[in-house]
């Protein structure tokens, strides 16, 4: 049976012959000129962070993984995701899927000494929550008789990075006014006549919600955007009367998880049936009846309101649940 060195010996002497491919190595490896879409991490060969880009990671992401390590290992070095893939869809839709744990810990520690090589892996198509990439070391030993080359993988550690989930849109609720009046009517009984009347009813609030779309492609909601980003169509309906009060228009999403909806109300309203005969105003005495009969119709008018995405009363949930009052 071979020893440790011995086997580390033959796989230096026989990585020619292994059949797989030698990861790009760079001497200049930058893990602060981060690209789109493209998140670097340097780390040692155990798994400890060096130096990353930054601390979020998206699951459209590229993750450039370096590893620093000198020549004659970082030529048997391999990696291997060692968490769920991402599925395959347009994204999630805030208030229905969380984001990714922010409390996830990182190792940060400070390179012993300057390396000679940084070996680079690029992987992808990670689930959103903890991604995780092994760090393995292939080992070539002679077995049998005739020798032939085995190769295996020997574990040496592993790394971690937080993937955060992509939204297509999100959900939020709060109070709208309506600008859209309401015509009640109603019979007006004299000493001689009936009479039909109407009253308006003017602007009113409801509670609604609504469900804001993010044209312009998957986003996480917790980075840094431009403005055009924080622009997008609404839709909504109250909560009081859904069938009968839509809600269409446009949305600005604010710091704090505040949305600043307004647009265009299509709400059912009631007019008097036109067989009737008879215009506001005029007699109906001779009708007999005891209520203004109405037809339904669909009109248009404004509406403003401002909502909240659900994920605020979630993170205000998590804290109230995570807060520990000391003993004494």
């Amino acid at each position: 049976m071979l020893s440790k060195p011995q086997m580390v010996l033959l796989a230096l002497l026989f990585s020619s012959t292994l059949g797989a491919q030698e990861p790009r190595c760079e001497n200049d490896f930058a893990p602060r000129a981060e690209g789109k879409n493209v998140h670097r991490v340097l780390i040692d060969i155990w798994g400890n962070v060096l130096d990353r880009s930054s601390t979020r990671m998206d699951e459209d992401d590229v993750l450039e993984l370096g590893i620093a390590a000198t020549p004659d290992v970082a030529k048997l070095l391999r990696v291997r995701r060692d968490s769920p893939f991402r599925s395959i869809g347009l994204g999630g839709i805030g208030g229905i899927i969380e984001a990714a744990d922010p409390a996830m810990k990182t190792k940060f520690h400070n390179a012993a000494t300057a390396p000679t090589c940084t070996v680079v892996f690029r992987i992808s198509s990670f689930a959103p929550g903890r991604g995780v990439v092994g760090i393995y070391l292939l080992l070539a030993s002679l077995d049998g008789a005739p020798p032939t080359l085995k190769v295996t993988e020997v574990p040496l550690g592993s790394v971690e990075v937080r993937v955060n989930p992509l939204f297509i849109g999100t959900f939020s609720v709060g109070p709208a006014r309506l600008w859209l009046s309401r015509p009640e009517f109603s019979l007006l009984k004299t000493a001689t006549d009936t009479l039909m009347t109407q009253t308006l009813v003017g602007e009113r609030s409801r509670y609604a919600f609504y469900y804001t779309a993010y044209i312009f492609g998957p986003i996480d909601p917790e980075a840094r955007r431009k403005w055009t980003q924080l622009v997008n169509p609404v839709f909504g309906a109250t909560l009081e009367g859904v069938r009968s009060n839509v809600l269409a228009g446009l949305s600005i999403e604010l710091p704090g998880g505040l949305l600043v909806h307004a647009g265009w109300h299509l709400g059912i309203t009631q007019e008097v049936d036109p067989r009737l005969g008879v215009a506001v105003g005029g007699s109906v005495a001779n009708q007999g009846l005891s209520a203004v009969p109405t037809v339904e119709r669909w009109r248009a008018g404004h509406f403003g309101s401002v909502a909240l995405d659900p994920r605020v009363f979630a993170k205000f949930i998590r804290a109230l649940t995570s807060t520990t009052v000391p003993t004494s």
